[in-house]
């Protein structure tokens, strides 16, 4: 069995600077990191390439740079590779696997991984987690499975995984769904497989799409200016159920009114958009007012998900459609 390793940099490939003492991300390359990893709980019939790809800090990753890793993996199918480990910064991580997971549409199972502590440190998860994505990437329990994320002993689904924790080992977690299964010395075991999965061909390329987050006395002319940078779609990060400030409702008509795809989210980190309550700026209102509701997707991932639609062409009237199916 062929599997890819895919170094993209980030803090699982960083090394220390000398004169600073700071980390330097992405300063390793795969081969130094795959050198370093325990491999003897792999089938003896697994042989890993490593191609690094990217060496930069999660920060300064793009979709076009993960358009570039799509290209990649699907290359090394053409070469018989059956599974493939993205070594990645934490930071965007989530990101990064849940456009991948729009766009893989191969049975052959995506891990990415990376690292709370640099590989330099004496407690670092560098290595284990990429031993643990191989493992999880070379199961045949993970076919079919789609894109996943394993950190820390755990596999996540890439829909629903965040990070929620900003240096803490156990960084990564799913409150809405749960992990998917675990690695436990050496043995992917899954409890339970997701129902749903979806990926598209973009046709045309990602649109511009912004998140408005909610807050007292936050300023509604921020949609005038996106309206004036050639948006197409906005996500409001809402409160609670989704609701949004009053002030903000008329502007989001003008928005609405241009054909610019208006998708409401929760700031929580559980629960769904709801049209629960009546009044201005609630849910009830912004759906009638032509709004989409992004039930229990994160507003970052319901941004992805809606750039995704708009570049494959999907029609206005039908992203509603494809935000129930989840």
């Amino acid at each position: 069995m062929k599997i890819a390793l895919l170094s993209t940099g980030g803090t699982i490939a960083s090394k220390v600077d000398p004169e600073t003492g700071k980390f330097m991300s992405g300063a390793q390359t795969g081969e130094e990191l795959l050198s370093k990893c325990r491999l003897d709980k792999l089938d003896k019939d697994v042989e890993i390439i490593v191609k690094s790809v990217f060496q930069i800090p999660s920060n300064a990753m793009t979709f076009n740079y993960n358009k570039i890793l799509f290209d990649t993996m699907k290359e090394l199918v053409k070469e018989g590779y059956e599974g493939f480990v993205i070594t990645h910064g934490t930071d965007t991580m989530e990101e990064s696997s849940f456009f991948m997971s729009l766009l893989w549409d191969e049975d052959f199972p995506v891990v990415f991984t990376g690292s709370q502590f640099s590989p330099t440190e004496s407690n670092t998860d560098a290595f284990h987690n990429i031993s643990n994505a191989l493992l999880v990437a070379s199961s045949k329990e993970s076919k079919g499975m789609g894109v996943l994320v394993a950190f820390n002993d755990r596999i996540f689904a890439a829909q629903y995984v965040t990070k929620m924790h900003a240096s803490n080992i156990n960084g990564f977690a799913a409150p809405r769904s749960g992990l998917l299964g675990v690695v436990d010395f050496g043995r992917v075991h899954y409890f339970h497989k997701p129902l749903h999965r979806e990926y598209y061909q973009l046709t045309s390329e990602l649109p511009k799409v912004e998140i408005i987050k909610q807050y007292i006395d936050m300023d509604e002319n921020i949609v005038d200016h996106y309206l004036s940078q050639g948006v197409k779609g906005l996500v409001i990060e809402g409160y609670g159920r989704g609701h949004t400030n009053p002030r903000l409702v008329e502007k989001l008509q003008e928005a609405l009114d241009k054909g610019i795809a208006v998708v409401i989210t929760t700031t929580c980190i559980d629960g769904e958009v709801e049209p629960a309550y009546k009044f201005k700026g609630s849910v009830d209102d912004l759906l009638s007012r032509g709004a989409i509701n992004g039930r229990d997707y994160m507003p970052k991932k319901a941004r992805i998900k809606l750039m995704v639609l708009l570049a494959k062409g999907i029609q206005k009237d039908q992203l509603q459609s494809k935000f129930n199916a989840y």
